[in-house]
């Protein structure tokens, strides 16, 4: 007669499952879409007129096509400055390079960033805005029901492994149950991974290219600290 496998092999074997089903399960890592169109390059109108510019700023329009959205500036990669309370909308801002943050207003995970760049010529700046989205539901429930699977099928491993456990009938039902939920659950949990959708923006400036900088003559010189840098001017 055949000694019975080890209880404590079964469990080990049995514990070595649950890694390589959780990496067979997230193996394709989080599902990205496909890239947006670039949007059209139309100007759009926009409720409130805008104070001009001072002498050594250019004024920005900025839109959304995907909804209504606030705009932050990002500063030094560390603190946010409100810019935009909801696009379409236009500012004023200093010579340089500016990373902004996109938060949809009517959609919470529509959320993105992108780079504009500002210099002598006003600009129009149209911006689809990505996303983040999971089911968390789905995917909790999903892990939850996974890991029952597995418990369930190692119940009736412990049961072929252990004489008297219980009985060889239910053994095999337990590992059979256990298997589906196991399956299930892990597809449940490929469902409902993260999906993220990059944005996509335009740029242009509809007037053309600014005229040359005038001569400073016998004006005098300012600097200014912006968040890119210092900016020079003349008054």
């Amino acid at each position: 007669m055949r000694a019975p496998r080890p209880v404590s092999r079964s469990v080990a074997a049995l514990v070595s499952w649950v890694p390589a089903i959780f990496l067979a399960v997230n193996g394709c890592g989080v599902r990205v879409m496909p890239a947006p169109q670039v949007p059209e390059k139309t100007i759009p109108q926009l409720a409130m007129p805008v104070d001009p510019p001072e002498q050594d700023e250019t004024q920005i329009v900025i839109d959304t096509t995907n909804g209504p959205a606030t705009v932050q500036l990002q500063l030094l990669g560390m603190w946010t400055h409100p810019l935009c309370a909801t696009t379409p909308c236009a500012a004023n801002l200093p010579h340089g390079t500016y990373n902004l943050i996109f938060q949809g207003k009517n959609d919470p995970t529509l959320e993105s960033k992108d780079v504009v760049q500002i210099g002598r010529a006003p600009t129009v700046f149209r911006h689809t805005m990505g996303s983040a989205r999971v089911s968390q539901g789905l995917y909790l429930g999903g892990m939850m029901i996974l890991i029952a699977g597995v418990f369930i099928a190692g119940f009736g491993l412990l049961g072929l492994a252990s004489d008297g456990f219980i009985s060889k009938g239910a053994s095999y039902a337990s590992i059979g149950v256990g298997a589906v939920a196991t399956g299930a659950g892990g597809l449940m949990m490929y469902n409902g991974r993260p999906e993220l959708t990059p944005s996509s923006s335009v740029q242009w400036a509809p007037g053309g290219p600014a005229p040359p900088p005038v001569p400073s003559g016998n004006k005098q010189q300012v600097l200014r600290v912006t968040p890119t840098g210092i900016v020079v001017s003349f008054k």
